[in-house]
């Protein structure tokens, strides 16, 4: 059975002080100064993990500490890239900071996180001083890669400083790389209770079977993180046939599709893989749509027959659809 519910330009200050970019100065407070004092110094830092990098002729990542090999997705994890101002760049350079999964594929930006960012952009770094970069991350729960990638480097309107080093041949300094730590995904379990009679296909949900069957919330089978759009689904049986009922909250269902065996996965549609003894052969494929249309076939193993397995199998399906809203 299934069923559709149908509801209705960073801003960075310049706040150099006694350090360079002198036509972009104001004054530091000395609350200012002392914070600044963290990130700034003339002394050679000695990183846990020794880097040479070249940005330019200006600048050069020269390591960086870390809490551990490995990050774990929810979990803060804290990095310190340390670099040294070989001459002052000029102009109005600013660092960038981007996070990759293991594949080298951004998808974070911390541009403008931390601090150092807003207390003295690159610009105003001075000849001489060694910059203290420290950064916080906390990769979100539904992260799906093994690894993690720190891209650095400087950019200037459409511009970014040269590297010299590990990098992806777009100026992105490959700074460093984690392992990450994925929690393994919970997948809730699905139990049909029995019927002493036939269930009603009318989408309504209102036998006294559904009463008694517990709903599970689909999720991301790789992360166990709950889909959108929020899809409940129950089960049962009886001596005959096995009943699934979908409750999809969705605002905006399309389905122009008027023949069954079209391609309902095109548009929106609930289905549901069924293999009979879970040895990934043999298995089922059937889809409904909110118009109450069909699609079913079988495959011999895994999408095998391409590409859409044995299309003139017919599952006998029957099905009720209840659109509200």
């Amino acid at each position: 059975m299934k069923r559709y519910a149908y509801p209705m330009a960073v801003c960075l200050a310049l706040l150099a002080g006694s350090y360079g970019c002198s036509k972009k100065q104001r004054a530091m407070t000395a609350e200012q100064k002392q914070e600044l004092s963290r990130y700034v110094t003339e002394d050679a830092p000695k990183p846990q993990h020794a880097l040479d990098i070249k940005f330019g002729e200006s600048i050069a990542l020269i390591g960086y500490d870390a809490d551990g090999e490995r990050v774990t997705p929810g979990t803060p994890f804290s990095v310190t890239f340390y670099y040294r101002v070989d001459k002052n760049v000029g102009g109005d350079w600013k660092l960038f900071t981007h996070l990759a999964d293991g594949a080298g594929t951004s998808r974070i930006n911390y541009d403008d996180k931390g601090k150092l960012r807003s207390l003295l952009p690159a610009s105003a770094w001075e000849a001489g001083q060694y910059i203290r970069d420290p950064i916080t991350v906390t990769l979100p729960e539904d992260w799906d890669s093994d690894g993690l990638v720190f891209f650095l480097g400087f950019w200037q309107d459409e511009d970014r400083l040269p590297v010299t080093g590990p990098s992806d041949h777009d100026n992105r300094a490959r700074a460093a790389e984690f392992k990450v730590e994925r929690k393994e995904p919970v997948v809730p379990e699905l139990t049909a209770p029995y019927s002493a009679s036939a269930v009603k296909l009318d989408g309504k949900l209102d036998d006294s079977v559904w009463k008694v069957a517990k709903s599970v919330e689909l999720v991301n089978t790789l992360n166990g993180v709950p889909e959108q759009p929020t899809t409940n689904v129950k089960a049962a049986y009886d001596d005959n046939n096995l009943y699934l009922a979908y409750d999809v909250e969705d605002d905006y269902l399309r389905s122009t599709f008027t023949k069954d065996d079209d391609h309902l996965w095109e548009q929106d549609c609930v289905e549901v893989m069924i293999d009979p003894d879970g040895d990934g052969n043999n298995y089922f494929e059937l889809q409904v749509s909110p118009a109450n249309k069909h699609f079913d076939t079988r495959y011999d193993s895994r999408r095998t027959p391409r590409p859409f397995g044995h299309l003139d199998w017919n599952s006998g399906l029957k099905s009720g659809v209840r659109v509200e809203g």
